[in-house]
């Protein structure tokens, strides 16, 4: 069963009602600014363009975990919250609602949207064992990141060690965004000319002809001969053979 194959209607769909809400939050997003008055209406109608396009982002961040299949399972909960998110903001501003509380329980899920967007996109990236621990690191300071906002929020602290802390958060979680697609594609680079590797070489009888093939830790999609394989993405090692037909 082609499992690539298989997973472009969900990928498709998912980019044309992005591209659809990008659109017509563009249009309405210029309606409000050209029209005659830049009244109450023009003002909730370009909040509400600008949060379906956060919302439309998010959710394609979670959607991009779930087409790749991420072994964190943060896809869903990222679209569910994006849902959720922009659900509550559409009815605050087009209610008018004014409860602090109602902001306070919006402004978390927003968070948290935010977050396991962001965790799910960092998620697709393949990293050697040895630099894994980055991948976790950075799963544990994003979220720790949103619920420390949220608690802020909640408690309302005024302390300037309780902001000083969430700053040294936020620089930290800045540094592993930049740095995991740095480390995911060195990790991924074929090796130098002339270098060595661990897989052994061919034994006598096996074929030269490369097949393609998914790599089973990583899904990474690539080409190599029967025989011992090693994964050009995560490192993992493997025998690939050809069997009889029934």
């Amino acid at each position: 069963m082609d499992t690539q194959g298989a997973r472009l209607p969900s990928r498709r769909t998912a980019l044309r009602a992005f591209i659809g809400s990008i659109a017509v939050s563009t249009m309405l997003g210029i309606w409000a600014l050209l029209a005659g008055g830049f009244g109450e209406l023009q003002v909730k109608v370009l909040l509400s363009s600008l949060s379906v396009s956060a919302g439309s982002l998010c959710a394609m961040g979670g959607a991009a975990a779930i087409e790749a299949r991420s072994e964190r399972g943060l896809g869903v909960p990222a679209i569910a919250l994006s849902g959720l998110s922009l659900a509550l903001v559409l009815i605050g501003i087009w209610a008018e609602a004014d409860a602090e509380a109602y902001w306070k329980f919006t402004a978390t899920a927003c968070f948290f949207a935010a977050a396991f967007a962001h965790t799910s996109l960092l998620g697709l990236a393949r990293f050697k064992p040895v630099h894994r621990w980055l991948s976790t690191a950075m799963l544990w300071l994003v979220l720790g990141l949103a619920g420390y906002g949220a608690v802020l929020l909640w408690s309302e602290a005024s302390e300037e060690a309780a902001y000083r802390f969430l700053g040294v958060l936020s620089i930290l979680v800045a540094a592993g965004t930049l740095a995991t697609p740095v480390v995911h594609r060195l990790d991924a680079a074929p090796a130098p000319t002339g270098a060595t590797n661990n897989v052994a070489p061919l034994p006598l009888g096996t074929s030269t002809r490369e097949v393609s093939m998914l790599c089973p830790t990583c899904s990474v999609n690539f080409q190599h001969s029967l025989g011992p394989v090693q994964c050009p993405q995560c490192g993992a090692q493997f025998q690939l053979q050809m069997t009889n037909g029934a």
